[in-house]
């Protein structure tokens, strides 16, 4: 299952591009909607809690399966989901 797909996005202000499988970006697509937050805002706040030499890609996959973990134990307050940016609970304002 190698359904990787190149998307070039905004991060930080700056053009880049972002592989991943097509779940992944449509686990995105899903939380930027239910959050109604701009996929490059969303992927900037995930990119401010990298490691210098951290995966932007590994990264966005962490995100999505932990908001959606998240999400199945009802520990993501309404309306919270993406304004955070540290990993460990990306989606919390603390």
């Amino acid at each position: 299952m190698n359904d990787a797909t190149t998307r070039n996005v905004v991060i930080a202000g700056r053009r880049t591009s972002v592989r991943m499988e097509q779940p992944f970006w449509m686990a995105l697509d899903a939380i930027t909607d239910r959050e109604d937050v701009p996929l490059n805002v969303l992927l900037t706040r995930i990119e401010r809690s990298l490691p210098v030499d951290g995966n932007m890609s590994s990264a966005v996959r962490v995100f999505a399966l932990s908001y959606f973990f998240a999400l199945a134990q009802h520990d993501i307050p309404p309306g919270l989901a993406a304004v955070g940016a540290g990993m460990t609970k990306p989606w919390s304002r603390g």
